[in-house]
Formats: structure tokens, sequence, C-alpha cells
């Protein structure tokens, strides 16, 4: 489980520590849509990582750093 900070019980919203969420998903072109639509900030532009793998960093306006990614798919 993974929650936003709660200040109207005792859980305020503080700088985030020195991490990023990853998100592994079968569609980032989908899932980058949505997040952006949702009002994640964009860090970086979109790149192909050293791997070969889409990746798409964004910062959700919460302030924490998140990634998405699609796995390499053997073939």
């Amino acid at each position: 489980m993974l929650a936003d900070a709660f200040p109207d019980h005792g859980h305020p919203l503080e700088t985030p520590g020195a991490f990023m969420l990853h998100l592994q998903v079968d569609d980032v072109d989908a899932w980058w849509k949505r997040a952006v639509d949702a009002g994640a900030e964009v860090l970086l532009p979109v790149s192909e990582m050293f791997l070969g793998r889409p990746l798409r960093p964004a910062a959700r306006s919460f302030g924490v750093k998140w990634s998405i990614a699609t796995p390499i798919r053997k073939s």
C-alpha cells in the first residue's frame, strides 16, 4: 500500500527522501498519458534507455518522483 500525505490526520506533506518509484507496465505510452493527464510534471523528455526499454520519468504534483517503463520483450 502506498498513500499520499494526510495533513488533516496529523501526517503532513514532507519533502520526500532520495528515492524514485518505478512502475513496469505493458503499455508505457498509455500509462504515461494517464499520469500526465492526472497532473504529473514531466522532468525529462521521453527517451529510450541503455537496455532499449522506453522510460518516461515524471514527478507527481505532491513531490514523489516516478519512472514508468515497458519491460524488454524477448523476440
